[in-house]
């Protein structure tokens, strides 16, 4: 919640003191971080004195409402994709701009009206703050029961989580893990694992890093601190549903009074049923477990989200449409035994270039065979020789292709030239023009989908080649409660508005020692880049990870409309054809709008103009 008032107290601090906002339970603190020990007992003062300012403030604020004190606490519905706890900018005196403030009370109580299509999902944010000065118990039951046209009942359609807040290296406490019952559940058997279950270190570790930890690890049952606030996540899940209006209700009853809030969820689905997968190819670099029932619900995991492409490696088992890239590590390891460096395979190929050819080749035959002996076939494996090839690694890139493709002409390449920056120059003639003779499938950067006035993306269209291409909000945004809407959300509308084949981002699941610590990357200074955490039976989603599905989830519904807008425009009458260019145009705008908006509030306004578009191209079809 919006702590805006403390401007006058960060502007007094002395300069060596660096203010990170924070929330434990809900409830705002400061924390003050310094080099110096001797500031623990300050940081203690203090976040006591701001969270007592804070329950000041909550107070104020409940006092307004109509209802006081009845149930001890009120729900309401703070933006799905917006911020929700303090998220400043890692610098002394900045405040955020569009943190979310307390709602105003006549929105409490209010349905939630939604609108959907068949075969996606719809999420909602509740927040349940307490109103009361003492501790607070709070039941959450509710059926997984959405009640459609005429009273029908679709059972399994409600998914209620808890939201657990996670330390982050550069925004304070975030939103972090979206737990079930089951992933708390988890958590906690870990201390005494199931008979001949060996348990990560870290999961044991796990609830010293979840600042909310003492009021969500009862989940259902949730305790609310003072004039604190848990957030609760709900997903409609609407696969295979007919077409319709339908509603939900969350009810959350006050332990010890025995009152209840229910949330009413009003659902709408348009009579519009999406493919099962977008025609769009899907990576986001996982690595997979090697337990058995844990893999299938990683790949289940990721199967749902979208994701069409894999880099765990042979033996995989896919399903129609989906991929596999053999990494580089897998094909270096066939080479040379390990993986080597671009600058490695110059000094070897310069000391003997016959030894090295022949190495190649070897390591081509041994990939073919494991990808063969798990019934791949060519046009399903694409192999990367190293990750992301620049300007100063290109010429070596381009000489192993040509063994490569000489030995197996079959074989697909796929390239990932890297963002162009000092570090690693990447530029038309320097990457993308030494790469071109060899390369199956483009995977750049996203900034090269607009560098240099368009040229490189103008040049990959012109070799005739798929494109997709990469980001890595991991390394710069994984923890800012921003991301969410500021990448993950609009990551599939660039795709539509740039007319690729694929997409995708690093990364997956990927970490650096304990998955839970944000603070412990060792060697490489940079946050985990992970959007789930590892649970006990599986992957714990987060809000960016659903947020990533919401937006490929408008593209489907981009596609179908863009589908609708081509056969009208290969109607016989004008008036269709006239339509048709109407509604291809419509989408094309709406995509470059998408592609702009900064705060939450625009993507969802371009969201709902979406679902305007689709309303009314139904209703006059």
């Amino acid at each position: 919640m919006a702590n805006w008032k403390l401007l006058d107290f960060v502007q007094s601090l002395p300069a060596e003191l660096l203010l990170i906002s924070m929330v434990t339970g809900a409830v705002t603190f400061v924390l003050i971080l310094s080099t110096q020990p001797a500031l623990a007992d300050s940081f203690n003062v203090f976040k006591a004195n701001s969270a007592q300012w804070m329950r000041k403030e909550v107070a104020d604020w409940a006092r307004s409402l109509p209802d006081n004190g009845q149930a001890g606490f009120v729900a309401w519905t703070p933006p799905t994709w917006g911020p929700i706890l303090q998220n400043y900018e890692p610098y002394p005196g900045a405040l955020p701009s569009d943190a979310q403030p307390l709602p105003d009370p006549a929105d409490i109580g209010r349905p939630v009206e939604l609108r959907a299509v068949v075969n996606e999902r719809q999420y909602v944010l509740i927040a349940l703050t307490s109103v009361q000065e003492t501790p607070l118990e709070l039941e959450i039951t509710t059926e997984p029961v959405l009640t459609g046209p005429s009273g029908s009942s679709e059972r399994d359609r409600v998914d209620v989580r808890v939201v657990g807040t996670i330390r982050s290296r550069e925004y304070g406490e975030v939103i972090g893990p979206l737990f079930s019952a089951k992933d708390i559940a988890g958590i906690k058997s870990a201390m005494s694992p199931p008979e001949g279950r060996q348990i990560d270190w870290y999961l044991v570790k796990a609830p010293s890093f979840i600042g909310n930890w003492n009021d969500i690890s009862r989940f259902p049952t949730l305790s609310l601190p003072p004039y604190g606030t848990v957030f609760l996540w709900i997903s409609l899940d609407t696969t295979g549903l007919l077409p319709g209006d339908y509603e939900t209700s969350i009810q959350v009853t006050s332990l010890g009074r025995t009152i209840s809030r229910n949330v009413t969820i009003r659902l709408r689905v348009l009579p519009i049923v999406l493919p099962d997968r977008p025609d769009l190819e899907v990576i986001v670099w996982d690595v997979l477990p090697k337990e058995p029932s844990l893999r299938s619900t990683y790949l289940q995991d990721l199967r749902t989200h979208g994701v069409s492409i894999f880099f765990s490696g042979p033996p995989l088992s896919l399903q129609a449409g989906e991929r596999l890239v053999v990494s580089s590590g897998r094909f270096w390891s066939a080479v040379a035994g390990r993986w080597i460096s671009p600058e490695e395979a110059v000094e070897w190929r310069n000391r003997d270039q016959k030894g090295f050819e022949e190495a190649v080749r070897v390591g081509v035959r041994t990939v073919v065979r494991e990808v063969q002996e798990s019934s791949l076939v060519f046009d399903q494996w694409w192999l990367e020789l190293w990750d992301e090839p620049s300007d100063s690694t290109a010429g070596i890139w381009a000489e192993v292709a040509r063994v490569v493709k000489a030995e197996e002409p079959r074989i697909l390449l796929i390239a990932n030239p890297p963002a162009h920056w000092e570090q690693a120059s990447v530029t038309l003639d320097g990457t993308f023009r030494r790469l071109a003779p060899y390369v199956d499938v483009w995977w750049p950067f996203h900034t090269h989908l607009t560098a240099e006035d368009g040229s490189h993306l103008a040049f990959m269209r012109g070799t005739g080649k798929p494109i997709g291409y990469y980001a890595t909000p991991g390394i710069f945004v994984s923890k800012a409660e921003t991301a969410a809407y500021g990448f993950y959300r609009k990551a599939a509308w660039q795709a539509f508005l740039h007319d690729l084949q694929g997409m995708g981002f690093w990364a997956y699941n990927s970490y650096y020692g304990n998955p839970w610590d944000d603070m412990d990357s060792g060697v490489v200074d940079w946050p985990d880049a992970a959007v789930v955490y590892p649970g006990l039976w599986g992957p714990i989603p987060s809000r960016n990870w659903e947020a990533f599905r919401d937006g490929l989830d408008d593209y489907r519904l981009l596609r179908f409309l863009s589908l609708e807008a081509a056969r009208a425009q290969e109607a016989s009458d004008p008036y269709s054809r006239e339509r048709g260019v109407e509604l291809s145009q419509a989408l094309r705008v709406l995509a470059a709008d998408m592609d702009k908006a900064q705060t939450v509030s625009e993507v969802e306004a371009v969201r709902d103009r979406l679902y305007d578009l689709a309303a009314d191209w139904i209703s006059r079809v």
